[in-house]
């Protein structure tokens, strides 16, 4: 559900000078074949509607408008839009107006959802809340594709200098050729199965930059990992040996500035969360690494270092896990789906944001807590 309000051009074909952000929705009715999506608009001041803005581009479908911390005013006018079902898991769509106008290039959620996430690397990528993070710097595991990707995008959005790894070396350098417009972006090719190839590259890109002031593990074995004990052992050794290994590497850089840990979780350590044909480590591992994350916290917040998690829920990305389930096993893709409240599963950009969150000054007064990203999906009541 969008609004139309006037502001600079975006580069939207057939329309004059179009920034696109959204009302709240009076109408939203769904037929056989496409959802019917009916809003009224009114002035809005888009500092005030962080989280719901979509700026239409070529590049990623989860940007925000060019300038949302200048006010715009808005076009009284009620538009309607027909959004095909399956952009209910984010693909891009063309969104179609009333008089056949298409749109290109939108990224539409049912209910009009949109994901804020600023882009880097040009003058219009400045957040409308300054978390503060400006030439900082932050290593990511697992950096050159799904959610540490997205959350490299996000952290050089902030103005951060980022140093990543991942196995596959033509996946870093094609990672690292794209990231590098964006800011100060380093990749290395590095399995985290490697422990000491890991802590040597931890150790030389803190040297090389002087230090550093977030870490992210992130890397994982994943939930496919075969149920026995080679399945068990790869597991440790990929997630929870590497996380506590790099930490060790980190601690003195980050007393000295203050620094923090965001472990990547999963809802499947708070919460069963069946795949057929997976092992069980995955759960229990990660489950490991919330309680390991949690002593952490107590054990640095003398020394002014915070550690929290983000267990993230179902996220749908294009190549990813769930695009691969959706194909092989298109019943429990749909199981999960139907599970989702919302009707649809999370994005990488929206866990990126609550990581590039926690990983902020602003988040001073959070450590030592597992933060779910899953749009409702887990049945716990979180008190």
């Amino acid at each position: 559900m969008v609004i139309l309000t006037k502001g600079r051009e975006t580069g939207v074909s057939g329309l004059a000078d179009p920034i696109w952000d959204r009302s709240e929705a009076l109408v939203a009715t769904q037929g056989d074949d496409r959802l019917t999506e009916t809003v009224y608009t009114g002035p809005l001041d888009t500092r005030q509607r962080t989280g719901c803005a979509l700026r239409p581009r070529r590049v990623s479908p989860f940007r925000p408008p060019p300038s949302l911390a200048l006010p715009v005013s808005a076009v009284p006018h009620a538009v309607t839009f027909n959004v095909t079902k399956d952009d209910r898991i984010g693909r891009i769509r063309d969104i179609e107006r009333e008089d056949d106008e298409v749109v290109h290039g939108l990224a539409a959620h049912p209910r009009g959802t949109r994901i804020y996430s600023p882009r880097a690397g040009s003058d219009d990528d400045a957040s409308v809340v300054d978390l503060q993070l400006a030439g900082k710097v932050a290593l990511v595991t697992g950096g050159s594709r799904g959610l540490g990707r997205a959350t490299i995008e996000r952290l050089l959005a902030e103005g951060m200098r980022v140093a990543f790894c991942a196995r596959d070396a033509d996946g870093v350098r094609a990672a690292v050729r794209q990231l590098s417009t964006l800011g100060d972006a380093r990749g290395d090719s590095v399995d985290v199965g490697d422990h000491a190839a890991l802590t040597r590259w931890a150790s030389e890109r803190i040297e090389e930059f002087g230090g550093i002031d977030v870490l992210v593990p992130n890397a994982s074995a994943l939930g496919g990992i075969p149920d026995d004990a080679d399945g068990w052992r790869r597991t440790f050794e990929i997630d929870v040996l590497p996380a506590v290994l790099l930490v060790d590497v980190a601690l003195p850089s980050l007393r000295e500035r203050n620094g923090c840990v965001v472990q990547l979780g999963t809802i499947t350590a708070i919460e069963h969360h069946y795949y057929p044909g997976g092992g069980k480590s995955y759960g229990a591992m990660k489950a490991a690494l919330v309680n390991w994350i949690a002593q952490l916290a107590k054990a640095e917040a003398p020394n002014g270092v915070r550690a929290n998690a983000v267990s993230p829920g179902p996220i749908y990305i294009e190549g990813g896990s769930w695009d691969r389930i959706e194909q092989r096993r298109p019943e429990y893709f749909a199981a999960n789906l139907a599970r989702q409240p919302s009707g649809r599963f999370g994005t990488a950009a929206e866990v990126a944001n609550v990581i590039a969150f926690l990983a902020s000054p602003l988040a001073s007064w959070l450590t030592g807590q597992n933060i779910v990203v899953d749009g409702g999906f887990t049945l716990r009541i979180g008190y």
